[in-house]
């Protein structure tokens, strides 16, 4: 679901008919933004952000710790939904208008949701630290780094768009809370927190 996530985020040509939305992607890739700025651009939120996001997964596991029913879905949720309201300071940078900002605080929900769950499935911070990096670095090749590009100009398809890419990972979020899936979720989070089941 990840590789998912990476490829219609990274990909998605994002143009104005309904059937680009789920049909129409492009790898613009360009030479000249082979850069280090770009490179370290992407490397820097993929880093720095998700060990924020470890801290912000830790912090709400530690605070919930007695109460096995919420304190998993709370640390998704939650560190998911600080993660996409931490980038309104977007606003302005870059030319992000208003509404850029409010597509992407809602957008970037979707991937923090699955990145969560990521780490807490496998117990490994490098890999949603890798996925955020290749999603920013793949953008940042195609954009040359205009803050992953984002618009929002009261379509039908950036309805749609803002629906599937917080959606879908919001419904898979949902799915792995259940059953052996949310078992695993649970045995991480007590080894994270070092106590016994």
């Amino acid at each position: 679901m990840a590789l998912i996530d990476l490829c219609y985020n990274s990909f998605n040509t994002y143009d104005k008919s309904i059937s680009s939305v789920f049909f129409a992607y492009s790898c613009d890739i360009k030479a000249s933004s082979f850069t280090i700025l770009n490179f370290t651009n992407a490397l820097e939120p993929g880093i720095l952000e998700e060990t924020q996001r470890y801290l912000m997964i830790v912090v709400f596991l530690w605070g919930f710790r007695y109460d096995r029913n919420y304190r998993v879905p709370l640390a998704v949720y939650a560190s998911g939904i600080i993660f996409g309201l931490s980038h309104l300071s977007n606003f302005g940078w870059n030319g992000e208008t208003a509404q850029a900002v409010f597509a992407q605080v809602i957008g970037v929900m979707g991937s923090g949701f699955l990145w969560a769950v990521l780490y807490l499935y496998t117990g490994k911070l490098w890999l949603p630290m890798m996925f955020h990096f290749l999603m920013d670095y793949l953008i940042n090749l195609q954009t040359g780094w205009n803050s992953a590009g984002w618009s929002f100009d009261d379509w039908m398809t950036d309805y749609l768009n803002l629906i599937l890419i917080v959606g879908v990972p919001l419904l898979f979020t949902v799915w792995m809370m259940y059953g052996k899936r949310r078992q695993a979720l649970e045995e991480n989070a007590d080894r994270l927190l070092n106590m016994q089941s």
